[in-house]
C-alpha cells in the first residue's frame, strides 16, 4: 500500500453513503462500518444491504489502487483483502470510491465517506441506519435493463436523446432567440377540418406547400386537442377509404361470376 495512506484512529467507525450508480430515483443505503473492518469484510456487509449474494467477481477502487477477492480464472489483487483495514486506506470525510460487481453486468456501487466517528462501546457493528428503495436483482443484466424493467418510458427518452445529434453529450441544443406567443384562442370547427393550414390562417382551395420556415406552433395552430382530432380524421379516412376499396372489389369479383354463369347457360 501507498506510504502516503495515514490509518485513522482505532476504533473509529467511517460512516457511508453508498448508492447505486446509474439508477434514479436513487437507491442508497447509509452504513456504520468498524475502521478494522477488512476489504473482504465490506464487500459482505455491501452484498447483503442490497440483497445479492456474492455470486460474481467484484472489485474496489481505492484512491486509483484496486482491491478485492481474488478468484481462479478471475482478476488479481496485490494485497490480502482480509488483511487491509479499511481504516488503513487514509479515507477522509467526502471522499469517494467505488465497488464494481459483475463486470459483465457492470454494477458499481458508489462510496462516499460522511462522517468519521468515535466508536460507541457495546454498539453492534456494522450495522444499516437508513436507506431507500430495495436493490435491484443483481441477475437483471445490469442498470439498463433494470430500468428497462421498471420505467420503460425513461429508457425510450434516453434512447431518442442519444440519437439526436442536439442532445449529443457535452452539447447545449441552441434555441432562436424569437419565442412565439403561446396560443389560448381555440379554433373554429370549420378551420379544425385540416390537418396544416396555410400561413395566412385561411384554408386554401387546393393542396398548396408548407416550407420548413412555416412549421411553428403560430403556422400550424394545433393544440393537443386538435392534433387528436386531426388524428381522428385522418383514420377515419384510411378505414373509409379500405372498406370502400374492399366492397369495390367484392362488387367486381360477383360481377363476373355472375356474368360467367349466365354465359355458360345460354351456351
Amino acid at each position: 500500500m501507498p506510504d502516503t495512506m495515514q490509518p485513522a484512529p482505532l476504533p473509529s467507525l467511517y460512516q457511508l453513503r453508498v448508492v447505486v450508480h446509474g439508477v434514479s430515483p436513487l437507491i442508497w443505503r447509509r452504513l456504520l462500518i468498524p475502521a478494522d473492518a477488512t476489504i473482504a469484510g465490506l464487500h459482505a456487509v455491501l452484498q447483503i444491504a442490497f440483497g445479492w449474494n456474492s455470486d460474481h467477481l467484484h472489485r474496489f477502487v481505492v484512491h486509483g489502487r484496486e482491491y478485492g477477492i481474488a478468484y481462479l480464472g478471475g482478476r488479481s489483487f496485490g494485497d490480502d483483502p482480509r488483511r487491509v483495514r479499511l481504516g488503513d486506506l487514509g479515507l477522509r470525510p467526502t471522499e469517494r470510491f467505488t465497488c464494481h460487481y459483475d463486470f459483465s453486468a457492470g454494477w458499481c456501487h458508489d462510496l462516499r465517506v460522511k462522517r468519521i466517528l468515535a466508536a460507541e462501546p457495546g454498539r453492534h457493528l456494522p450495522v444499516c441506519t437508513g436507506g431507500r428503495r430495495a436493490g435491484p436483482s443483481e441477475d437483471c443484466g445490469g442498470v439498463r435493463a433494470f430500468l428497462e424493467s421498471t420505467q420503460p418510458h425513461h429508457v425510450l427518452t434516453a434512447t431518442i436523446r442519444g440519437r439526436d445529434p442536439g442532445h449529443a453529450p457535452g452539447r447545449r441544443r441552441r434555441h432562436p432567440v424569437r419565442r412565439t406567443p403561446r396560443r389560448t384562442r381555440r379554433l373554429a370547427p370549420a378551420a379544425r377540418r385540416g390537418p396544416v393550414r396555410p400561413a395566412d390562417g385561411e384554408p386554401g382551395p387546393g393542396p398548396f406547400t408548407l416550407t420548413r420556415d412555416a412549421l411553428a406552433p403560430d403556422t400550424l395552430g394545433l393544440q393537443l386537442q386538435e392534433a387528436k382530432d386531426v388524428l381522428a380524421a385522418v383514420q377515419d379516412t384510411v378505414v373509409e377509404h379500405q372498406v370502400t376499396t374492399a366492397l369495390s372489389s367484392v362488387v367486381a369479383r360477383t360481377a363476373e361470376t355472375q356474368a360467367g354463369t349466365r354465359t355458360a347457360g345460354a351456351s
